[in-house]
């Protein structure tokens, strides 16, 4: 048996920007880029990015869910893509 690893992509935000000031019952735009890290594309051509808020830095059940956010198409290794959304 002959076994051919993979080195799998590694998708992380190298850069996140928030507007300045932000304040309850205003909008605010949330800037990022997503890096693929990996040596190999991305295997979907399909995934969600999900923006929450967290009082401690840990996602989990008690964090607040404030956009999701769909991209299509593959992301080859050591490519970005920015992304931004406004949330009110």
């Amino acid at each position: 048996v002959i076994s051919i690893g993979i080195d799998p992509p590694d998708l992380a935000i190298s850069s996140i920007g928030v507007s300045a000031n932000p304040m309850a019952g205003r909008e605010v735009t949330i800037s990022y880029v997503v890096t693929n890290r990996g040596n190999s594309p991305t295997l979907n051509s399909f995934w969600q990015d999900a923006i929450y808020i967290s009082d401690d830095g840990i996602l989990d059940a008690g964090d607040l869910r404030l956009d999701e956010r769909e991209r299509i198409g593959k992301l080859a290794p050591n490519q970005s893509e920015q992304r931004t959304t406004t949330i009110r």
